[in-house]
């Protein structure tokens, strides 16, 4: 396996684009790559569409952000091709959104052509394309902010051609640079699949708790909610809330007293990020981790939260809980994520800002096994939402390095050596 070494520069110039080794050079992209533009054949005529076999990139394929890109969701005709004598990429060259959205990137694994809002890059000479492509997805945002035009954003050929970038002169740094950073993108690659893995394997299990239960069971009976356990209770959403009161309506933050806690919105439920504070202002408005929160308005009404301290936003309700020892509530959370909280996105009331239907909420249905069956099951998917979490934490930490380290290696501000 290869070992990398990293050395910090110490001798810098001064060019247009910023600091860089004096070895480096800063070149345009038209010096570099040949800039070539795409277009699309007449959709009505089958001719082009119908059975056609040859790739025909567009900015939704390069919406996933991956280095590289393999395939295109749409194909056309080698007959299209011929009669629009489309540029035609080859495989490793560099393929760039160029309008509404500007700057997506990836490398080209395969040939195919593309519509008018991507331009293709296609090397002069031979240079590693995988470093310039690690360069514009840097510059993404001045890219954007470099873009015109009124009805939607475009990256003119003109501009992206004149466009300067930092130019390693030994064909091996640039590869040592890519390979470093494309190491960074296959360990987040294993995570994301990690996490997609676990996300299955948590719906599986849930599908089997709820229906089929944790332990062992022998018989079984037929209810409104389909078949579970015999010995399994169900009950209504209602009847395990406060009957006076059985949502609690989260308010405005209010900033009067100086004993603030934090305000649960959004932000903070989602990305644990504290963006503002409140007073408590009454207890019912207080929440604790153990607490049940619904998304009440809104676009993603009907989203189901687990409690986090703080007081309760106003765009939120907690169930109010009667006080009985029979319910876990982690138990309940998991139901409401993997039975109701879809039904309660879909079926949203108000012909503004829509809203949870406070109705359906409370007449959906629970099976309940034992309290000690609930708790085995909410520690089981507990066991796996931790192990999610930690991934998810893994891979924020991974995101931040790479950027720094695509900052410093790009920039040759960090050299980089590979030994074989």
């Amino acid at each position: 396996m290869s070992k990398v070494s990293f050395y910090s520069e110490k001798n810098f110039k001064k060019t247009e684009i910023g600091k860089i080794p004096r070895e480096w050079e800063v070149r345009k992209i038209k010096d570099i790559f040949k800039v070539l533009t795409g277009t699309t054949p007449s959709t009505k005529n089958p001719a082009y569409w119908k059975n056609g076999n040859v790739n025909w990139f567009t900015p939704e394929d390069l919406s996933n952000k991956k280095n590289f890109i393999k395939t295109s969701k749409r194909k056309i005709t080698r007959q299209a091709l011929k009669d629009y004598k489309l540029n035609l990429l080859r495989k490793g060259d560099i393929l760039i959104s160029t309008r509404a959205p500007v700057g997506y990137v990836s490398v080209v694994k395969t040939e195919g052509a593309f519509n008018q809002g991507c331009k293709g890059l296609t090397p002069r000479k031979r240079v590693e394309t995988l470093f310039f492509a690690y360069f514009l997805k840097l510059k993404k945002n001045l890219l954007n902010n470099l873009a015109g035009g009124s009805t939607f954003k475009e990256l003119p050929k003109k501009l992206l051609e004149n466009f300067k970038v930092p130019y390693p002169t030994k064909l091996e740094e640039q590869k040592n640079i890519a390979k470093v950073l494309k190491d960074f993108d296959d360990l987040l690659e294993n995570i994301e699949k990690q996490l997609k893995t676990l996300d299955r394997v948590k719906k599986g299990l849930m599908n089997i708790y709820f229906t089929k239960g944790f332990f062992k069971h022998e018989t079984f009976k037929n209810t409104e909610i389909g078949r579970i356990p015999a010995e399994w209770g169900i009950r209504k959403v209602k009847d395990l809330l406060n009957l006076k009161k059985p949502l609690i309506k989260g308010k405005k933050p209010n900033l009067e007293d100086k004993n603030l806690i934090p305000y649960v919105n959004a932000e903070y439920l989602r990305a644990d990020k504290i963006t503002q504070y409140s007073s408590a202002q009454n207890k019912d408005l207080v929440v604790n981790e153990n607490d049940i929160l619904i998304l009440w308005d809104g676009s993603n009404a009907g989203e189901i939260f687990k409690g986090k301290y703080g007081v309760l936003g106003s765009t939120f309700v907690r169930l109010n809980f009667l006080k009985t020892q029979n319910i876990d509530r982690n138990y309940i959370f998991y139901f409401f994520k993997a039975k109701i909280e879809k039904n309660l996105k879909l079926i949203t009331q108000g012909t503004g800002i829509p809203h949870v239907d406070k109705k359906i909420l409370l007449s959906r249905t629970i099976p309940f096994p034992s309290l000690e069956e609930q708790k085995a099951i909410a520690e089981r998917l507990k066991t796996i939402d931790d192990q999610i979490e930690n991934l998810k934490k893994q891979k924020e930490h991974l995101q931040k390095v790479k950027k720094k380290f695509m900052d410093l290696l790009l920039t040759g501000k960090v050299r980089a050596k590979i030994h074989s």
